[in-house]
């Protein structure tokens, strides 16, 4: 396989990983001050989520980035032992990088600071953006 394949497909997961995370996580916190009883228009959510994918997905991005990196020579590391599974393998490396990365950052800090996190549904769908993203990182890497 390629390098340059390789640090594409990161690169690209990343992007992926980082963007639809970001999009969840604003409308978490969207539904959190709805849930307040303040009325959010469409406009305001577009707004919001347009905000947030330039100001929180940089510190975001080099998370996952280096979630990512830990993730990936994990996943390839096993498929030498589950030839063929390459896809499945790096759909769970994503979701469980994202997974461990979240709760390292809960446990290690006085906050919570991906307010979606909270919630169990919230860390499940950001940890299931890293496992789309590991899945599309099978699709560019693979030799067809």
């Amino acid at each position: 396989m390629n390098a340059i394949k390789m640090i594409l497909g990161w690169g690209i997961a990343v992007v992926l990983a980082v963007a639809i995370g970001s999009v969840i996580q604003t409308q978490f916190n969207l539904a959190e001050i709805s849930a307040l009883g303040a009325g959010i228009g469409m406009k305001a959510r577009m707004a919001t989520t347009w905000h947030d994918l330039l100001s929180f997905t940089p510190l975001y991005a080099i998370l996952v980035a280096l979630a990512f990196a830990v993730a990936w020579p994990v996943a390839g590391w096993l498929k030498r032992w589950l030839p063929g599974h390459r896809p499945l393998l790096f759909t769970l490396a994503g979701f469980s990088a994202i997974w461990v990365m979240i709760a390292v950052m809960n446990r290690s800090l006085p906050i919570t600071a991906i307010g979606a996190t909270r919630e169990l549904d919230g860390t499940v769908l950001l940890a299931a953006a890293g496992a789309f993203a590991g899945w599309v990182y099978t699709r560019i890497v693979e030799d067809r």
